[in-house]
């Protein structure tokens, strides 16, 4: 490699050059992973957090808060063997105080699932009364606390108390008493999701099964895959994975331009190696150990890189639903898409 590192070093710009060129396509690379990784992460550990086996929703509904169960299927639900609580959530994404996309949830005051919200100021909403809690993030993002009165829809809420649960997605939500959450969301006496505790954990899939069997209109998932049967974030994922493909393509072309111009300026060179009884494919292999060096270096370079810019997007993000997590798989995985993005530029 000593001929290889003379000729970078011989020319520090262009080397330079390259190397921002291959940096940014990789940080590029594994911010985008990172940010869909984190979008993804957040929602299921969301869903986690409200610790049930099993999640029913209406089978053909695109999203949670499009679902509609009857309160004869929860009657059902509930009369089925090795169901040991049902839980009734509505889920809904409306306009709330000058934010466009505010996330509101329905439940019962009674529901054990507020058992793991824990509450910074004030105090749980009744279950009787225009009354809703709201998260620590969302009250800091729309400028309310403990006391205010808000309007939703037309009707005026007390906000009883701000809660915080470490987790970005129901930080930046708000929850109200299911009865008011129907009435105000216009969703009658409907539930838009149900959360369900198995008395054996052993027998989740067969209760899963048996839920699909009876009403096969719902849909049951494991609460830990719930969120990874969502047509959108599949198309999150895809639509991650094509910009990353749109990065390295970028950068091969960055890398291409650049060693054809080194190339052009060392024709002679070249040219006296060839005449001195160099064959083609050892000056090939000579350039493409320049460019897989320059690409590895720029694939190293460019993880702290994006360290840097997740953490930006993760303070950023603090209000909102998304939160990038740079993984060691995304690291392996555009370290190795930057090498190879220079391998494709070399040829």
């Amino acid at each position: 490699m000593f001929l290889e590192s003379r000729n970078l070093l011989r020319r520090p710009r262009r080397t330079l050059l390259t190397l921002v060129g291959v940096t940014t396509g990789g940080a590029a690379y594994m911010t985008i992973l990172a940010a869909g990784a984190g979008l993804f992460a957040e929602f299921q550990d969301a869903v986690s957090l409200l610790e049930s086996d099993l999640v029913v929703q209406q089978a053909s509904a695109a999203t949670a808060w499009a679902s509609r169960i009857a309160p004869t299927d929860v009657e059902t639900l509930r009369s089925l063997p090795e169901v040991h609580q049902v839980t009734e959530v509505v889920v809904a994404a409306t306009r709330f105080l000058g934010q466009k996309y505010f996330i509101v949830l329905g439940l019962d005051p009674e529901s054990s699932i507020l058992a793991t919200i824990r509450i910074i100021d004030g105090r749980p909403y009744r279950a009787k009364g225009a009354e809703m809690m709201i998260g620590s993030h969302a009250a800091k993002a729309v400028g309310v606390t403990t006391g205010d009165r808000v309007n939703v829809r037309g009707r005026e809420f007390l906000i009883s108390g701000v809660y915080e649960t470490n987790q970005s997605i129901l930080d930046g939500a708000a929850v109200m008493n299911l009865r008011a959450s129907r009435t105000v969301l216009s969703y009658a006496g409907d539930t838009t999701v149900v959360f369900i505790d198995v008395q054996d954990p052993a027998e989740i899939d067969d209760v899963s099964t048996v839920i699909s069997d009876t009403l096969p209109h719902l849909e049951a998932s494991r609460s830990d895959i719930w969120v990874s049967t969502y047509e959108q974030f599949l198309v999150v994922q895809r639509f991650t994975r094509g910009l990353g493909v749109c990065a390295l393509f970028i950068t091969a072309l960055w890398v291409s331009n650049t060693l054809q111009v080194t190339i052009l300026e060392r024709r002679s060179e070249l040219a006296l190696l060839r005449a001195v009884g160099w064959p083609k494919g050892r000056i090939v292999a000579l350039v493409m150990r320049e460019g897989l060096a320059l690409s590895a270096v720029g694939g190293g370079v460019g993880v702290p890189v994006a360290a840097l810019t997740v953490a930006a997007l993760r303070h950023l993000g603090a209000a909102g639903i998304m939160s990038a997590r740079l993984s060691p798989a995304i690291v392996a995985e555009g370290v190795a898409v930057a090498v190879l993005a220079g391998v494709i530029g070399c040829v």
